[in-house]
């Protein structure tokens, strides 16, 4: 799912997808024309606390992932390195690849 702010050149991607359908191979989205670019990406479940979300080139907005976890996120990485660009519930992204892991602690 993506839905755009034309006002504000920002994308918000995943939002409203269940926690099952990112199980197994997840979900792709291929070369998606969008008012900001071509979108392609992708997310699955890599554990149950869990979700990686690779980002293709070719978008030129800011990007709000919405990652289907059932617990507010305790951690994010963006390409191998921390970020604090985050919140309970989304990981705000500059445009341009990325590799984003999205973790919670799983309601422990």
């Amino acid at each position: 799912m993506r839905y755009a702010g034309a006002l504000c050149q920002v994308m918000v991607l995943a939002a409203g997808l269940a926690p099952e359908w990112v199980t197994g191979a997840g979900v792709v989205v291929k070369s998606m024309p969008t008012l900001y670019g071509s979108l392609s990406y992708s997310v699955r479940r890599l554990d149950p606390q869990t979700v990686r979300f690779e980002i293709g080139s070719g978008n030129k907005a800011r990007m709000i992932l919405r990652p289907p976890l059932t617990t507010p996120l305790v951690s994010v990485t963006i390409d191998g390195r921390a970020s604090t660009s985050f919140d309970g519930d989304s990981v705000t992204i500059d445009p341009g690849p990325a590799e984003v892991i999205c973790s919670t602690d799983g309601g422990a």
